[in-house]
């Protein structure tokens, strides 16, 4: 996934997410939060799924789903392209 526009964005740790570019501000919660991160280290869609998964509770294809969901709307966003 390009990370590049992710870098551009100034997130704190309340998940707050800022774009410098367009001005918007947008809100995430904590696993949002650590999505954002991994993909931003480049990690791969399964290597997002095992960092969540370290961290949180869950099963592993409906994190895998949730993670694809997350990275659609950040797609509608804008903040990351068609990979």
């Amino acid at each position: 996934m390009d990370s590049n526009r992710l870098n551009e964005l100034a997130i704190n740790d309340s998940g707050l997410i800022f774009d410098p570019s367009t001005g918007t501000i947008s809100t995430c919660n904590p696993v949002g939060t650590l999505i954002i991160q991994s993909l931003r280290q480049g990690k791969t869609l399964l290597e997002v799924r095992d960092t969540v998964l370290e961290k949180y509770d869950g099963q592993s294809g409906v994190v895998e789903n949730d993670i694809i969901e997350f990275c659609r709307e950040l797609k509608k966003m804008g903040f990351v392209g068609n990979d």
